[in-house]
């Protein structure tokens, strides 16, 4: 599964779980990551080039992987 960041707002991706974790990346508005997992309230996410933890509130557009 996929989703895509929130329009006009850039994402914040952390280390750890926690906005007080170190900052691993800043994504621009658009970009597309994969959910490696959900707590409900965090995402481990990943993708080009950056891995870390999002909020579960920062994201719109869920994409569902294709199966073929």
């Amino acid at each position: 599964m996929a989703l895509r960041t929130e329009k006009r707002e850039n994402a914040k991706i952390y280390a750890s779980v926690g906005e007080s974790a170190h900052l691993a990346a800043t994504l621009q508005t658009g970009v597309i990551v994969n959910i490696r997992s959900c707590d409900g309230a965090w995402r481990l996410v990943d993708g080009d080039g950056f891995n870390g933890y999002i909020r579960s509130v920062k994201q719109w557009g869920r994409l569902s992987q294709r199966e073929d």
